[in-house]
């Protein structure tokens, strides 16, 4: 089978056991698993490296290391795959209560919806040109980068009827092959992303911070005030802000 499977894990959490002990027995390769995590555009680089030197016509399906797992066959999303004639396919990002906020933060693929790339699938022809062009932006942020891009590339399709992919909100029977639920909450994935997505709400913390330091003033507390703006000078230092600058 001209298939295989790759996901990007620096280590072991979540949903990776059983991602690699799968019941369907299908070989995930594993990048990047005991390197240090540089960030989103991470995954990028090393999906593309792995692929870039493959056969054209091979078809590359990625799953999220932590979160997803497996729910079909192989066999089962290459039938459907070459059946609608797909060239590459991403996954639905999942709508729920903050849908609005994720397209405001993300932007939209097409038809309206936000791409998910924690579930995607394609000939190596092709995701080489994409992987490329995502790896030359400023941007670090993949999801980021690709729902900005992909009316660039009239190949990319997104799996709105879930046959392949699904994003699910809670963890139940569902007949999509990959499935990707939300992610473990732990304290150093929050920790990281306080600083990956604080960029893209950094005018909210301009404002709250004007407004705390407003009534700080007020009340003449200006050790609070000198405290809370060298916290402040500190975490705009510290974050990411390579897709606002």
């Amino acid at each position: 089978m001209n298939t295989e499977v790759i996901t990007v894990a620096t280590h072991n959490e979540g949903t990776f056991e059983k991602i690699i002990n799968n019941k369907f027995d299908i070989n995930v390769k594993v990048l990047g698993y005991g390197e240090k995590w540089t960030g989103f555009d991470m995954k990028h680089r090393l999906v593309y490296d792995y692929i870039k030197n493959l056969p054209e016509d091979k078809i590359i399906i990625f799953i999220d290391g932590f979160d997803s797992i497996i729910n079909g066959t192989i066999e089962q999303a290459e039938n459907i795959f070459r059946k609608n004639n797909y060239k590459v396919l991403f996954s639905k990002d999942r709508p729920g209560k903050l849908y609005l906020l994720q397209k405001s933060v993300f932007s939209e693929c097409k038809d309206n919806n936000v791409a998910n790339t924690g579930l995607y699938m394609g000939y190596v022809k092709y995701l080489k040109i994409i992987l490329s062009d995502m790896l030359n932006k400023k941007c670090k942020d993949d999801q980021v980068n690709i729902n900005n891009s992909c009316k660039n590339y009239h190949y990319i399709e997104i799996d709105n009827n879930h046959e392949i992919f699904l994003n699910a909100l809670s963890e139940r029977d569902e007949k999509a092959i990959f499935i990707q639920y939300p992610g473990t909450i732990n304290i150093h994935r929050v920790w990281r992303s306080f600083f990956e997505y604080g960029q893209f709400f950094l005018k909210y913390f301009i404002i709250l911070y004007l407004i705390m330091v407003y009534f700080l003033y007020k009340y003449k507390k200006v050790y609070h005030i000198i405290l809370l703006t060298i916290f402040f000078i500190v975490y705009y230092v510290s974050m990411d802000k390579s897709c606002i600058l």
